[in-house]
């Protein structure tokens, strides 16, 4: 059990979580699925992190539990909130979308006075500066939180209950400096805080501590005040209810809160809640903000908007849409008619695309622009209040028409016969409006108007061989696009009156077949052919080749589709194309049907919506639509369509809620029918049903466990389960609110609920939630388990015995949660009472001492304690007051500080601080003598507790001795500490007068300041420094100067000046000395501004300068440069100026210092009305006309804008000319004409003109006789008048032009020569132009002219010819574009009748690569177009064009083009640099004739008449790449013009350089013996130079040739074998049998490079004898080894034992295990035979008693044959001499052993460790390897690893020379499993074991496995087989168990 707050905890069961606040809460520890962990005082699964209380996945959330960077925040303020991960970056201070850059938070601890928690609360605050100041004190504190927590006892009686609720802060050094500097100012501190203070000083020994000093800071305004909580009083509209928390940072004392409404104050007081109740009205908005006062001011918070009864908009009206433009709409508002509350913003959204604009306050519209012309648009608005938005219905608008875009984009035609074409067009591809009209042109003339359902005209009349332009208008509302020109060329001739197809049969849906007719006319000499045509002008278009048939069967064509048909005739020069037929194909069955479109619109509800198949192949009759459940096959028709629109609602009840369905749709014409493919969908969730009641278990006193199902119908994906419980009261008139305990995931069937309360009853039920709702289960009642008691009190304390003793008493505690089974007492952690009594006699007690007494309650279920209560005894007189100290130490002033006594022994009462000077030392007095003789300088009464006190003693003198003392006295009496000297320091100086300061003249921007030394320096002045305008001076200076010359100063501005004298103790500041600087001319001078202008006058004003410098003392205003004002006034009025005139206008400022002019400023009088306008002067020019004409007015005054003409007093002329004809006269009638003329301002008019018309006029005018005299020149002769009416007194000649409607005339009087000849010449005529003209006759009374005559001028030569367009084309024989075909238009001045065209070609010099010649002729016809052919490529051309007439000939401009490029011609040889084996720098020079620009150079090597592309590029320098070493290239340059103007130059030779060789072709065997191989090699297929030598290398891999038994392989070395300059080698020296790889290596002067190795496999031979094998034995078994016997050199085939010539082993292994039974000599001999002979050991004897005898000699020479003669070993000298031999040597291997066995250590260990076997897994057991040396290789060395299987008991004999043990036996027992497998097999009789000698233990790194082996073949007798049995039965048992010593 382990302690948790007040009550004892089982800690394997249950966790105590500790929370911020400090306080403990228990909770289960979970169960052997469950793993809890406390986070804070809550519980969270094992694998998850903590945030405040809450347990989330790392991998998903982030927790906002830190400040921004930069803050910092103490461990027990950490509050936060979960967010998503992505939100990481903004997760700070409990908020998930803090942005740290534009706002800084952290969490700062703050105390209320009226609960006893601590309140944590975010400080946030809009700019990082002041944030980081606030911090930066409050988290350099002391460490001692008590004292901290003074700070509130200025204003707060029971500072007991913050005690430990403050953030402590840690201490830190706030100053560090010299040791005769005893003050310091700390600045940065918050208001209202207690800090605590305290010295260190070091000197060479150490350093030390003053006492802590405690000071408490101003209050300030409160920090932090957050809005106010707003909320409404059930359904009323007219009550809003108000709730605030205190401020974050109180910064004092809170005197009262204000509440504010709309700024205007409805409340004051110190509540924390406010009901408004006045003037509420529903639907409105308030705004309220509250105010916190504290005693040094207030603090407003941020408004928070309160908001009456409100609700989402109703009856939004939709918006109204206006087309502005083609690109723009507007679209504009109203307010909807049910808002339900203030609409705070619009949403205009714009239908697919969303929301375009967002309003909140002004008009309410929008233009939207950037929109597509004469295009719907579709528009919602959105009305938001505070709850929610709602939405109008759709609005829609259409924009304005614009031009269209993209006409005849896909121009198409179809000729006809020569002279008719078929024009085709579709709808433009950006019609952007209603296409009204159609206009189609040809070479500019319009031959054709229609509407926008014309796609096609017929253009007929045209001629043969004529290149024609065509071009096509449509017209919308907003304008006519024109397309680009379209030229089409008609034949020469072609066939004419083709018929159209007949026996048109349609064979099917696919095919038609169709005959026609020839041509009724056509060129017999050229072949004809057909092409037939379907749909042509189409899109669709398509033409079938048909040759010269006259029928055609057409395949691959669409069903059901209608096709014009239409039949093509073509001979050489052109194509006719004839009428056409309308054809239909045949119906088939529908193709390409989509599958249906779902959309689930409700639980039981699906939209199923289609379209019709991309091909229908005929009239679709009905479509079928079939459903099914997902994942299975039973389908059904749940609807047929035959007419309207293609969707169907699904409402079937076999639809159930959130299930999956899958739709298809068969659609049918008459032909068949087409499926489509299954589309899935899902229908909508509906809220769970058939929730059961959970299983509920109380798994303690304060949780419950439950399990609950799934809902019996769940509708949807449950999402989460919500755990509720609630209470159940004993009271049944109360009611319980329902807690939602805790949610769960959806996947999650179980979990407990915490946080209950002990044995109380409760009821819970879960609800299961899914995304359409939630159901609940019935409510489930459970009680929870006891726990300990609760709610224990304090003591109830009576003093006894003088403070000696206490009488405690206490009451049951106020939550038992069981029966109080024992009360234990604590002090100081000892128990002093236990019992069932509530009170106890406390004695033996110290007076005036704290004691610590704890009160723990038990029940059955636990133990609680109650919180320690601290007990203080009686009071006694104090002890032991230390002196003061002095804290700091001025001139004037010390600074004390002192301690409380260290045995107060009671409360203090009051500090006395007792002074006297230095004479009063070394008097002898007593402590009262030196209380009377001191002076009591402060009284602390009722000192604070406090751990030092302090005073600051003032009005001291400098360098003066003083002492102190503090007495101290409580209720029972006083004591005193003794004296303690202190030294006043020096003070600053005083008495320093103010500067002097005096002007420099002429320098306005300087000043000379002086001073003298202070009066009382107090010190040694150190320096001086001057402050100007309270701002000092960045240097200082020496005590010796006292003066200074200030520059760099304003003029005329006032600075005052004081200097500092500073010495080592501090500064003074001298008082002030103002002066002002001298005047200067003004800085800038603004241009005046004008007020009213007349036509005389201007009134003019000015401000004064921004910058004066001075006193400005007059302003001079200069009118076009002479003077006009001079005065100190702002402002003048100029008169007597002219009107309608320009003026320039000065402004000079003055003061005494100069004068600076403004910039110059322009202006214009304005208008006045004209004067001076003289009388017209008229001239009568008949009896029925007058000409007037009239001057301008003398004097304008202005812009005269027009004039008036009064005849006799009516206006017969307005208008601005000078001059007028009036007609229609009386003849001889006298008139009187008047001007006036008018400007802007008025008007002026003339004296009265008078004139008097002329008598009548001659008749009868005959008309005159035209002759031309040549192109510009006509004789014009007239007779008499028939009625002259008088004297002729002149002639006048008219003469018109009917085009330009223009009249010229000359008149002719008596004086004239053509007066009398009645004839004249016109001249300066137009040729070849027709001209009218008419004479005049005139007598004195009047004029009568004859009717016009015409006349044509002769031609001239024609004038005005345009240059020719030139058109680059390919020449029809080398397909380069070296051709031109010019085109012009005819002269603009023809000037007759053309007759010829002539065109003129030469070089263009302005190229730089011809000189231009002389224009030669190309080309001479009437046609306007040509085509020059032949031309030099890349070459410019100048073409002049002639035009011929009658008369002569003109001449273009000359227009020059160039020629298309051509292939280079003169490529040259490619140049080498920097050459290597693999690449080459190459360098190209440019062909000698480019023939145009080269864009690519091609660099090829020509090998057996191939290319190989090397490089290419457009530089003359490129690296070959990828080359072969040591080899001859003929590489070449191509360069390139065009795409297919290439040439290539001639081949030049290129040697790469020598490099290593590469591919070297492996060695061939040749010969293959036992011994060697003979290999031949060739050289490397890339020698890349001379191949000096080659070297033939050799080694032996892995895997060597197969066993019967897998032998280990390692790889040997590479070796030499062969160097040299031969191609073939005989490899000798090899073993038989044997595996070897070789290579061939071949070297040259660069390198060397290795072939792939060759595996070659010698010959097998006979098996060879090498040594004997060995022989030994134990107590039970008898080995042999012959493992390095023989050298097998072939394939084994077996090994035989025998034993006195009986054979008892035939296998594959080189070992022997058998059981010895007896002591007789044994004699064996073994036989290795391969598949190319056998080989046998001598024979060897060997007694299990003696040992070896010797052996028996052998022929060894013959391998595998048995001798006839007798043996050796048979002979008795040779079996007596071994017997002696093996007796001796058996006495000395005795003597051996019993030496080492009597020399043994005693406390070496009894046997050799064990080692692990290695072992391996196979099928059938263990394995386990043994080394096995070899046998048969001369370049392979390693071992054999032998696979055995367990068979029998082991015994492994051990020795060696290099052992110090005696040899002994290692025992292993096999298990039964390995001796029935051993047994069971019918060719093994007797169980083996395997000698391992030390040789083998030691190459194979000393291992101590002990293989068995696993033999086949054995055959020993049944006696024996049962005695080896017996025996390992019998060892089995006494062996199974040995003890290790010394392990």
């Amino acid at each position: 059990f382990v302690c948790c707050g007040q009550e004892y905890i089982n800690s394997s069961t249950s966790l105590c979580c500790v929370g911020n606040d400090g306080y403990p809460t228990m909770h289960p520890a979970g169960n052997a699925t469950v793993t809890l962990q406390c986070c804070g005082s809550k519980v969270i699964h094992q694998g998850e992190e903590c945030c405040n209380g809450i347990g989330y996945d790392p991998q998903r959330h982030v927790c906002a539990a830190r400040p921004t960077p930069g803050l910092l925040i103490q461990h027990q303020c950490l509050k936060g909130a979960v967010c998503p991960v992505a939100a990481a970056s903004t997760a700070y201070c409990g908020s998930c979308d803090l942005d740290p850059s534009t706002t800084a938070c952290t969490w700062v601890l703050s105390a209320q006075p009226d609960t006893q928690s601590t309140t944590y609360s975010p400080f946030i605050s809009p700019t990082q500066e002041t944030l980081a100041t606030g911090l930066s004190t409050h988290t350099n504190r002391s460490n001692n939180s008590y004292k901290m927590l003074d700070a509130y006892s200025h204003t707060h009686a029971e500072n007991k209950q913050f005690e430990g609720s403050l953030c402590p802060s840690h201490e830190e050094v706030v100053h560090s400096g010299d040791a005769g500097k005893y003050t310091y100012t700390d600045s940065d501190l918050e208001p209202f805080t207690t800090y605590e203070y305290r010295v260190r000083g070091w000197n060479s020994f150490g350093r030390g501590s003053s006492d802590v000093a405690t000071v408490t800071t101003s209050e300030d305004k409160p920090w932090g005040a957050a809005p106010p909580r707003w909320s409404r009083l059930g359904e009323r509209d007219d009550i809003i209810q108000l709730q605030w928390q205190a401020p974050a940072r109180p910064n004092g004392e809170i005197t009262h809160y204000v509440i504010l409404r709309d700024g205007q104050e409805r409340y004051r007081g110190d509540e924390n809640s406010f009901t408004d109740v006045g003037g509420i009205r529903p639907f409105q908005e308030y705004s309220y903000q509250l105010r916190v006062c504290n005693r040094a001011g207030c603090t407003d918070s941020p408004e928070v908007v309160a908001v009456t009864v409100r609700g989402v908009p109703e009856d939004v009206q939709p918006p109204v849409v206006t087309a502005v433009s083609s690109s723009s709409l507007h679209v504009s508002w109203s307010e909807p008619t049910r808002p339900n509350g203030v609409i705070q913003r619009y949403h205009l959204n714009q239908t697919g695309v969303g929301t375009v604009f967002t309003h909140t306050d002004g008009p309410r519209n929008h233009t939207l622009t950037g929109l597509q012309p004469y295009t719907d648009y579709g528009f919602v608005l959105v009305a938001c209040t505070a709850v929610g938005c709602g939405a109008s219905l759709p609005s829609t608008g259409r924009t304005l028409q614009g031009l269209p875009a993209g006409v005849w984009s896909t121009p198409r035609h179809l000729i006809i016969n020569t002279s008719a074409v078929e024009l085709y067009w579709d709808q433009p591809s950006q019609p952007n409006g209603h296409i009204s009209q159609y206009r189609l042109s040809r070479d500019g003339h319009t031959i054709f108007t229609g509407d926008q359902r014309d796609r096609n005209y017929t253009d007929t009349g045209l001629l043969p061989n004529r290149r024609y332009l065509y071009e096509l208008q449509a017209t919308t509302g907003g304008g006519t696009g024109v397309s680009d020109k379209y030229v089409i060329q008609t034949p020469v001739s072609c066939p004419t009156g083709i018929p159209p197809p007949h026996n048109v049969t349609v064979s099917g849906p696919y095919s038609i077949s169709l005959s026609w007719s020839p041509p009724v006319q056509l060129n017999n000499n050229q072949p004809l052919k057909y092409n037939i045509l379907f749909n042509p002008g189409s899109d669709s278009a398509a033409m079938h080749r048909a040759g010269q048939a006259l029928s055609l069967n057409v395949t691959g064509l669409e069903p059901f589709t209608t096709y014009y048909i239409r039949v093509q005739a073509c001979q050489r020069e052109g194509c006719g194309l004839g009428e056409g037929v309308y054809v239909q194909t045949l119906e088939t069955s529908p193709e390409d049907l989509l599958p249906p479109t779902l959309n689930a619109v409700g639980a039981n509800v699906l939209e199923i919506h289609w379209s019709s198949p991309k091909k229908p192949n005929g009239v679709i009759t009905s479509y079928h639509i079939y459903r099914r459940p997902f994942g299975t096959d039973e389908e059904l028709l749940v609807y047929i369509w035959s007419s309207g629109p293609l969707e169907f609602f699904d409402a079937s009840p076999a639809l159930q809620p959130f299930s999956y369905f899958q739709y298809r749709i068969r659609a049918h014409n008459s032909k068949g029918s087409i499926l489509s493919q299954w589309t899935l969908a899902q229908t909508l969730q509906a809220k769970p049903q058939d929730m059961a009641p959970p299983i509920v278990t109380p798994s303690g006193a304060y949780s419950v466990h439950l399990k609950w199902s799934e809902p019996g119908q769940p509708n949807g994906l449950v999402s989460h389960y919500r755990l509720v419980y609630k209470k159940l009261q004993q009271d049944p008139t109360l009611n319980s609110s329902t807690v939602t305990a805790l949610t769960v995931e959806g996947l999650v069937l179980e979990a407990t609920v915490f946080g209950l309360e002990p044995y109380s009853r409760y009821s819970l039920r879960v609800e299961a939630v899914n995304g359409a709702g939630s159901a609940s289960s019935p409510w489930v009642d459970i009680r929870t388990l006891e726990a300990s008691p609760a709610g224990l009190a304090n003591f109830t304390v009576e003093h006894r015995e003088q403070g000696r003793a206490l009488l405690l008493s206490w009451d049951q505690p106020h939550t038992p949660n069981g029966v109080i089974t024992m009360y234990n007492l604590y002090s100081e952690g000892n128990l002093e009472f236990s019992g069932l009594s509530r009170s106890f006699l406390f004695r033996r007690l110290d007076p005036w001492t704290t004691y610590t007494l704890t009160l723990e309650a038990c029940t059955s279920a636990g133990c609680t304690h109650s919180p320690p209560q601290h007990i203080l005894t009686a009071a006694a007189p104090p002890a032991s007051q230390p002196p003061p100290s002095p804290l700091f130490i001025g001139p004037d002033r010390v600074s004390l500080t002192w301690v409380p006594p260290s045995q107060p022994n009671g409360p203090v009462g009051e500090y006395f601080l007792l002074g006297r000077s230095v004479e009063d030392e070394g008097r002898g007095r007593s402590n009262e003598e030196d209380i009377e003789r001191g002076k009591v300088l402060f009284r602390e009464t009722s000192p604070q507790q406090a751990e030092t006190f302090s005073y600051t003693v003032t009005g001291l003198r400098p360098w003066t001795q003083y002492e102190f003392s503090v007495c101290t006295q409580n209720p029972a009496g006083h004591t005193c500490s003794p004296w303690v000297p202190v030294t006043t320091r020096q003070a600053p100086p005083r008495g320093l007068a103010p500067p002097t300061v005096s002007h420099l003249q002429g320098r306005p921007s300087e000043l000379v300041v002086t001073w003298t030394p202070p009066l009382e320096p107090n010190g040694v002045l150190q320096s001086y420094r001057i402050q100007r305008n309270n701002v000092s001076f960045s240097f200082s200076f020496d005590p010796t100067v006292l003066n200074y010359t200030d520059e760099d100063l304003l003029p005329f501005s006032t600075y005052s000046y004081s200097v500092i004298a500073c010495t080592s103790e501090g500064c003074i500041t001298s008082p002030h000395t103002n002066i002002t600087t001298l005047e200067a001319p003004p800085a800038a001078v603004e241009a005046p501004a004008l007020g009213t202008i007349t036509s005389s006058s201007i009134n003019i004003s000015w401000s004064k300068p921004l910058m004066q410098n001075g006193e400005v003392t007059e302003y001079i205003l200069k009118l076009n440069s002479e003077e006009a004002y001079r005065g100190r006034d702002l402002h003048t009025v100029l008169s007597d100026l002219q009107p309608h005139t320009s003026y320039e206008l000065v402004l000079l400022a003055c003061t005494s210092g100069g004068c600076t002019a403004s910039v110059t400023l322009s202006t214009v009088t304005d208008e006045a009305p004209p004067t001076g306008l003289p009388a017209p002067t008229l001239k009568v020019t008949g009896p029925e006309s007058v000409e007037i004409s009239w001057s301008l007015p003398e004097h304008p005054n202005g812009i005269i804008t027009g004039y008036e003409l009064r005849r006799d007093g009516e206006v017969i002329y307005v208008g601005t000319e000078t001059h007028y004809h009036d007609f229609t006269l009386l003849p001889s009638v006298e008139y009187s004409y008047v001007v006036r003329a008018n400007n802007s301002r008025g008007a002026a008019s003339s004296t009265v003109a008078t004139a008097k018309t002329h008598p009548s006029a001659p008749s009868g005018v005959g008309l005159p006789t035209l002759t031309p005299l040549g192109a510009s020149q006509v004789r014009v002769e007239w007779r008499t008048p028939a009625r002259p009416n008088g004297d002729i007194v002149s002639y006048t000649v008219y003469q018109r032009d009917p085009v330009q409607l223009s009249i010229t005339s000359t008149v002719f009087t008596p004086e004239d020569k053509p007066f009398s000849d009645r004839h004249t010449t016109l001249r300066g005529l137009d040729p070849y132009h027709r001209y009218e003209v008419r004479v005049e006759a005139c007598t004195a009374l009047g004029c009568s002219s004859s009717d016009w005559s015409s006349i044509l001028t002769l031609e001239a030569p024609p004038a005005g010819q345009t240059a020719p367009l030139l058109d680059l084309q390919p020449d029809t024989h080398t397909s380069l574009q070296t051709s031109f075909l010019l085109t012009w238009s005819p002269p603009a001045q023809p000037n007759g009748k053309i007759l010829h065209y002539e065109v003129y070609r030469r070089l263009d010099s302005t190229t730089g690569t011809h000189r231009s010649g002389a224009a030669t002729v190309v080309y001479r016809n009437v046609s306007t177009q040509c085509k020059d052919n032949g031309l030099l490529p890349y070459t410019g051309y100048q073409y002049q064009v002639w035009a011929v007439n009658s008369a002569g000939r003109s001449a273009s401009p000359w227009v020059g083009g160039r020629t298309g490029p051509a292939p280079p011609e003169g490529v040259g040889l490619p140049v080498f640099l920097h050459v290597s084996a693999t690449s080459a720098v190459v360098n190209i020079r440019p062909p000698a004739r480019p023939n145009g620009i080269v864009s690519l150079y091609r660099v090829f090597s020509l090998e057996h008449s191939n290319h190989t592309l090397l490089s290419e590029g457009t530089s003359h320098q490129q690296r070959l790449h990828g080359l072969r070493p040591y080899t001859r290239y003929w590489v070449g340059v191509e360069a390139c013009t065009c795409y297919q103007c290439c040439s290539q130059g001639p081949l030049s030779e290129l040697h790469t350089l020598a490099a290593p060789p590469a591919h070297q072709p492996p060695p061939r065997p040749v010969t293959l013996t036992s011994r060697s191989v003979q290999l031949e090699w060739d050289e490397p297929l890339a020698p890349n130079g001379v191949i000096e030598s080659c070297e033939l290398h050799l080694r032996s891999p892995c895997p060597q040739p197969p066993q019967p038994v897998a032998l280990p392989c390692s790889e040997g070395p590479a070796e030499i074998c062969f160097f040299g300059k031969k191609r073939s080698y005989n490899v000798t020296g090899l073993q038989p049998y044997s595996t070897y790889e070789l290579r061939a290596a071949c070297l040259n002067n660069m390198g060397s490079t290795a072939s792939n190795w060759t595996t070659v496999t010698t010959l097998s031979e006979a098996p060879q004898y090498v040594s004997p094998f060995s022989v030994g034995s134990n107590l039970t078994v008898i080995w042999l080894d012959w493992t390095a016997s023989f050298s097998l050199n072939g394939y084994l085939k077996e090994y035989s034992v025998t034993e006195s010539q009986l054979r008892v082993y035939t296998g594959f292994y080189s070992y022997l295990h058998v059981p010895r039974t007896s002591q007789k000599t044994l004699s064996f001999q073994v036989t290795c035979t391969t598949d190319s002979g056998s080989a046998s050991t001598p024979t060897i004897r060997y007694s299990p008693a003696t040992g070896l005898a010797p052996l028996e000699n052998e022929d060894g020479g013959k391998q595998g044959v048995s001798m006839s003669a007798t043996p050796v070993y048979s002979e008795l000298w040779f079996i007596l001499l071994l017997s002696l031999l093996g007796l001796f040597l058996l006495a000395l291997l005795l003597g051996l052993v019993l030496q080492r066995a009597l020399r043994k250590n005693p406390s070496a260990r009894e046997r050799p460790p064990l080692v692990m076997l290695q072992k391996t897994r196979k099928a059938g057991g263990d394995v386990y390897m043994r080394p096995y040396p070899e046998l048969c290789s001369k370049h392979h060395s390693g071992s054999v690893l032998l696979p055995d299987r367990p068979t029998g008991l082991t015994d492994t004999k051990i020795a060696g020379s290099s052992s110090r043990f005696s040899p002994i036996s290692v025992l292993r027992v096999p298990s039964q499993t390995d001796l029935d497998q051993a047994y069971s097999q019918h060719s093994l009789h007797r169980s083996v074991s395997q000698l391992i000698d030390r040789k083998s233990l030691m190459m194979e790194e000393g291992s101590w496995d002990n293989p068995l082996g696993h033999d086949s073949g054995l055959y020993v007798e049944e006696d024996e087989f049962v005695d080896a049995i017996k025996a390992l039965s019998s060892v089995k048992k006494e062996h199974t168990m040995f003890t290790d010593t010394h392990l």
